[in-house]
């Protein structure tokens, strides 16, 4: 009896899932023609000198818009005090009217500009009045690019950034997130139980792969700067007790580089069914958390070198090691010293 209930549970799912199908089918088929193009036109105007312009151009240049869109990209150096917006109106009016509807009341027509201030650490999206997504979209927009830029990448941040304003601006409906999660609400009630696994399997599979990717970026720059690391570790003095604090982190680097490889090694192996599971989220966690920590570190290598020996870009680095610091201190409403 127990195997009879079981074959007939089955039969059911099986049925309610070509119905969800079929429903899903219509709605698809009663929507428009989704488009994909790339830029129309792209202009980057790197006031700030932050940008990797042979890694931003290409890259931006191939990410696909709903619509024909042109993509601006403007840095320049501010403060914390700034007001991004009235910067970035003031530039455009200034160096670039045509960013300007006729009227000069509005955001001209096509156009999406991702504006990004590195020293006072704003970020902002401005779009066409055809262009516009809701606010929760353009908070969605700037998460995209935070952490990354939070981390000073400052190239990465702009390019995902971009990429998610892309995936939002002029968004079909049956591509939204409320479309998405309607179909998926039905595919839980439809086949109960294995709905709801199946969904736990689809976030766990790209939690992992979002993990894997956080690893991938963190492990090969410090493997591109592996032998610049170790330059830079010989040169820090001992004398100095910070040097020596430094030094002592330093000499297990490349045995939790190893570690990382070895993590690394594994991740790559699995296969995309694997990735589903909770163990392989919590393995590519862990080498994302040690890459990320391996990076970290060879910052502060960096940095010490160039603070202890006085080196030509110690302001930068000295900068770069207070910037949590006065991150935190903003974030906490006191003004950071100058």
């Amino acid at each position: 009896m127990a195997n009879e209930d079981r074959l007939a549970s089955r039969l059911m799912l099986k049925k309610f899932g070509l119905l969800l199908l079929l429903v899903v089918a219509m709605l698809l088929g009663s929507g428009p023609a989704a488009f994909a193009v790339t830029p129309v036109d792209v202009v980057v105007e790197d006031r700030a000198g932050v940008l990797d312009l042979n890694t931003l151009v290409p890259a931006i240049n191939s990410i696909e818009f709903h619509s024909p869109t042109k993509l601006v990209v403007y840095t320049y150096n501010g403060s914390m005090a700034d007001n991004l917006n009235e910067e970035v109106l003031r530039f455009a009016r200034t160096e670039h009217p045509d960013w300007i509807s006729p009227d000069e009341q509005k955001w001209a027509d096509g156009l999406f500009i991702f504006a990004l201030d590195p020293v006072g650490r704003h970020v902002g999206t401005y779009m066409g009045e055809d262009r516009k997504v809701s606010l929760e979209q353009r908070d969605d927009i700037q998460s995209a690019a935070k952490d990354l830029l939070r981390d000073a990448q400052w190239t990465d941040g702009t390019i995902a950034g971009v990429r998610r304003g892309a995936e939002l601006i002029n968004q079909p409906w049956y591509q939204s997130a409320a479309f998405v999660i309607t179909a998926w609400v039905i595919g839980a009630a439809a086949a109960l139980g294995a709905g709801a696994w199946l969904t736990v399997r689809a976030v766990t599979r790209a939690g992992s792969r979002k993990e894997l990717e956080r690893g991938d970026r963190s492990y090969a720059s410090v493997s591109m700067d592996l032998d610049v690391t170790e330059l830079n570790a010989s040169t820090i003095p001992e004398s100095s007790r910070y040097g020596s604090s430094v030094l002592e982190k330093h000499r297990n680097f490349r045995t939790r580089y190893g570690a990382a490889t070895e993590l690394s090694n594994r991740v790559h192996a699995l296969t995309p069914k694997a990735l589903a599971r909770r163990s392989s989220l919590r393995l590519a966690r862990e080498y994302a958390d040690a890459a990320a920590e391996l990076d970290a570190l060879d910052d502060v290598i960096a940095d010490s070198n160039a603070l202890l020996n006085r080196a030509s870009t110690w302001p930068t680095a000295w900068d770069r090691q207070l910037a949590p610091f006065r991150s935190d201190l903003a974030g906490n409403g006191v003004e950071p010293p100058s």
